[in-house]
């Protein structure tokens, strides 16, 4: 029977091989997970780099469309105060208010009144 012999230091190279080996190993596995992991992530940070800005478009079209809307309504209410006002001038001219009315018609039945009793008093005198 033949035997290997080998010597101390020889057995210390070899184990420091194998260790350094798949120390280098673990590391180059270590190294592309990372590179994957960063790579996935540079991926998806673009994504939403991109859906942020189609959202701020969208924002920004949404916006500006409010921005009409509100202009349009506020041209809108002004057409509404303006109306308001037309309306408050011509009052005055085109109405009577109750009381003035009430007053005028009291008025008139007391001429009336009057003029009966002038009449009734021509025909009992005459």
């Amino acid at each position: 029977m033949n035997v290997i012999q080998i010597d101390f230091w020889q057995l210390v190279v070899m184990a420091a091989t194998v260790i350094a080996a798949v120390l280098g190993a673990g590391w180059a596995f270590v190294k592309v997970i990372v590179n994957q992991f960063t790579t996935n992530l540079d991926k998806r940070f673009e994504g939403q780099d991109k859906l942020r800005v189609e959202r701020e478009k969208t924002l920004d079209e949404r916006f500006k469309a409010l921005e009409l809307a509100i202009k349009s309504e506020g041209d809108g209410w002004r057409t509404v105060e303006r109306e308001l006002l037309e309306l408050k001038a011509s009052l005055p001219l085109e109405y009577v208010r109750r009381e003035d009315g009430i007053r005028q018609e009291v008025v008139i039945h007391a001429k009336l009144d009057a003029l009966a009793a002038k009449i009734d008093a021509l025909r009992v005198g005459g």
